[in-house]
């Protein structure tokens, strides 16, 4: 047979074994983060436990995103790619210990620990699509992948809930669970097509502090991208800290956990809905007024919460759905100049830094609950109206994006 022939057919192999690789990834690494979670809402401790957990799955991003992109230009990406997959099967075993042993602590160590192999992926999964597909290819590729992340943290996040319920008492069955799912992720892996190191000549930096500096200062220069960076760390630190007001506010309301998922789920299936009716709507162009739009549908969302005392399980899922969709419209233009905003040269660089400071902006969801809550003892509909405040503030500080973007009609909204 024709190599030339046959080479897409095997390409496509590895791009749907991809595919499953990383959802089965994200799927696993949401679950086990809301199962223990859930584990730690009916303790004495939650309020110190439950935000330590949404710290510690943000922070490996945070230390290790830079040292990964490194290693998958060094190494060949597939090689990268099977390494975390088998890491995931060992660190999973140490989660059924956890379970068995009802180790608060070393499940929160497990949450680190699946962080960190995500962390590793990250550059990899997205590093292999252009050696996967072909170029005229390449934005399916990226557009099946970003769904599936998608799909799978939605997923992750409902049936965690599922999980501990069917399992309450015995969550170490949930752990099997997990771990037979990563022992497919494992086998999907080594499907991938083999591909050889982009640089194996690569001289590997240990310290990423220069490369973020260089890169923060290229930001810096540009107010409108500037802007941009900073509006989606806040967008992704907004998420998180709604995701523990939801958690614990269901938990108050005595709603069982898989409701509690549910609500969650309605969150993310409302940005995704949201992302997709703006990208739809904006056509060809960034349209910067759906950031304004998505400030104050976001901010009334959030504060109707409060205001109406919402304690039902369907008014609450409406309302995040809301919320969410809002949400998304406010994140597309920001996302899109993101992207396309950078020289080319220095677009991956770019795009590195906004993930690491969106994952500060996660961490500092978990600092910023843990205050509000057992320093300031704020009530679960108070910190909701934090939420709303700190969504008007955002959008003060986000008020010129518009005029920014007239100097750069490429970019702007006619």
């Amino acid at each position: 047979m024709d190599s030339s022939t046959d080479q897409p057919k095997r390409s496509l192999v590895g791009f749907w074994s991809l595919f499953l690789t990383q959802f089965q990834g994200a799927f696993n690494d949401n679950a086990f983060k809301f199962i223990v979670i859930f584990m730690v809402l009916g303790k004495a401790t939650a309020d110190n436990w439950a935000p330590l957990v949404g710290f510690v799955f943000a922070v490996p991003f945070i230390l290790f995103s830079a040292f990964a992109g490194q290693l998958a230009t060094r190494y060949s990406k597939r090689f990268v790619t099977v390494g975390t997959k088998i890491a995931e099967v060992g660190i999973m075993i140490l989660a059924i210990l956890g379970f068995v042993l009802n180790s608060d602590a070393l499940l929160v160590m497990v949450v680190f620990l699946l962080s960190t192999q995500s962390a590793f992926f990250g550059p990899s999964k997205y590093g292999l699509l252009p050696e996967l597909l072909p170029e005229k290819r390449l934005s399916w590729g990226n557009g099946v992948i970003q769904f599936g992340t998608t799909m799978a943290i939605i997923a992750g996040t409902v049936i965690a809930g599922e999980l501990y319920v069917q399992f309450e008492g015995s969550q170490h069955w949930s752990g099997v669970v997990l771990l037979g799912l990563s022992m497919v992720g494992l086998l999907c892996s080594t499907r991938i097509s083999r591909v050889n190191p982009a640089a194996p000549d690569h001289q590997i930096r240990v310290n990423p502090i220069p490369e973020l500096s260089n890169s923060f200062a290229i930001i810096r220069r540009d107010r409108l991208l500037f802007l941009a960076v900073m509006g989606e760390s806040f967008f992704w630190l907004l998420g998180a800290l709604m995701q523990f007001c939801v958690m614990f506010y269901g938990k108050e309301l005595k709603l069982p956990e898989n409701e509690i998922s549910y609500m969650n789920g309605a969150l993310a299936c409302g940005i995704g809905f949201g992302c997709f009716l703006a990208g739809f709507l904006s056509q060809n162009k960034i349209a910067y007024g759906f950031v304004r739009i998505g400030v104050i549908g976001l901010m009334i969302s959030i504060l109707l919460i409060p205001l109406l005392k919402l304690d039902t399980f369907p008014s609450m899922a409406a309302c995040l759905a809301a919320v969410g969709f809002f949400g998304g419209f406010y994140l597309v233009p920001l996302a899109t100049t993101v992207q396309q905003r950078p020289g080319i040269k220095e677009k991956g660089a770019v795009i590195a830094l906004s993930s690491t400071i969106s994952f500060v902006g996660v961490a500092l969801s978990s600092l910023i609950y843990y205050v509000c809550k057992t320093q300031l003892g704020f009530s679960l509909l108070q910190i909701f109206m934090v939420c709303g405040a700190m969504t008007f503030a955002a959008g003060i500080y986000l008020r010129q994006l518009r005029a920014l973007a007239a100097g750069a009609p490429d970019l702007a909204e006619q």
